[in-house]
């Protein structure tokens, strides 16, 4: 498996999406993480999360699938930002078309959200 940091990103309002990926290219086997799916929930207890799905689109392993959610309001001024990990892929890499969940909280209340960015990296 190579080795380095990847990553790609994907550009949410709460109406569309539209994703851009930076990769490197090389010509040995490359994982190629993107997020399959996403949403904002909303709690009755005032925290927030992003939901999703992750998925290696590569020919390779990915390993410590990183979800980082920077949070935007409507002026493009960054009002929060967290991170998880996808699934289980600290401790077990996520295979060639395999997908894992993620869960990035919001526990500040009162933040604004108008919309927000999710950067996927691995190694």
């Amino acid at each position: 498996m190579a080795g380095g940091n990847n990553k790609s990103t994907t550009t949410s309002n709460q109406s569309s999406t539209q994703g851009n990926t930076n990769n490197k290219t090389q010509n040995n086997p490359q994982p190629k993480v993107e997020v399959k799916s996403h949403k904002l929930n909303k709690s009755d207890y005032g925290s927030r999360s992003i939901v999703g799905e992750v998925v290696n689109n590569g020919n390779a392993d990915a390993s410590f699938v990183k979800v980082t959610a920077t949070l935007y309001d409507s002026t493009n001024q960054v009002t929060g930002t967290n991170f998880t990990y996808a699934g289980d892929t600290p401790n077990t890499p996520l295979k060639s078309t395999a997908t894992a969940p993620f869960e990035v909280i919001v526990m500040e209340s009162g933040i604004v959200i108008d919309h927000y960015k999710l950067d996927i990296t691995w190694n």
